[in-house]
């Protein structure tokens, strides 16, 4: 049975990303430490660079290890009236809140030894219409080439949509990222990535910094 992840996206109003990135960890650390989740794991993150005119996120990432499992999750919480409560006021401070389920095609795996993942890059990408299968496939043999020294990127296939696939890396610093960015894009890859953008409507790039982890 094939994990899954909940990617919660918040866009806060202005003025408030602090407050709502300061109580969505709090909120967050507050189940993980009840001692009773089947979250397998789970991380807090804060947009560090996006293109204009996109704001700053956020977004919360929540891997299940089956859908059973995030099914009975959600029903405890409907249930929870602090936590329905909490959820609330933090989604006054927001302009919008967005919630996405999807299947983890490949999970992030490969972590050096005493990595220590300070940012993610997080991918979308809008496959042409019937393409999203092929594109998978060809984001699968991708990640293998990547830059080594980072865990490789997972990639996700969002359950609300048709034609988007997820994908994410973590970095432990900028530099690291830069590098790795600079690698997709070299002649030595020109081939692989051409085969990515032949697939592809539209693709956007966000960077955030990890702000918790569980």
């Amino acid at each position: 049975m094939p994990e899954c992840m909940v990617i919660m996206t918040r866009r806060p109003l202005e003025g408030q990303v602090f407050s709502v990135l300061e109580e969505q960890v709090q909120n967050i650390a507050s189940i993980a430490q009840s001692g009773n989740t089947p979250i397998a794991r789970g991380l807090v993150t804060v947009t560090v660079g996006n293109q204009v005119p996109e704001g700053i996120d956020v977004t919360t990432n929540l891997i299940f290890k089956s859908y059973p499992e995030y099914d009975d999750f959600q029903a405890g919480l409907m249930d929870n009236e602090a936590y329905i409560k909490r959820f609330d006021a933090i989604a006054s401070k927001c302009q919008f809140v967005s919630i996405d389920l999807c299947e983890i095609i490949r999970p992030s795996e490969g972590r050096p030894e005493g990595f220590n993942a300070k940012y993610i890059v997080r991918n979308v990408f809008t496959a042409k219409p019937g393409k999203r299968s092929e594109l998978i496939d060809v984001l699968v043999e991708q990640r293998e080439s990547l830059t080594p020294g980072s865990p490789k990127a997972n990639i996700l296939k969002p359950l609300s949509s048709w034609d988007q696939i997820r994908s994410a890396r973590t970095f432990d610093s900028y530099q690291a990222l830069a590098e790795s960015l600079n690698q997709i894009e070299s002649p030595a890859n020109r081939s692989g990535w051409g085969r990515v953008v032949d697939l592809t409507d539209q693709m956007t790039r966000t960077i955030s910094k990890i702000q918790y982890t569980m």
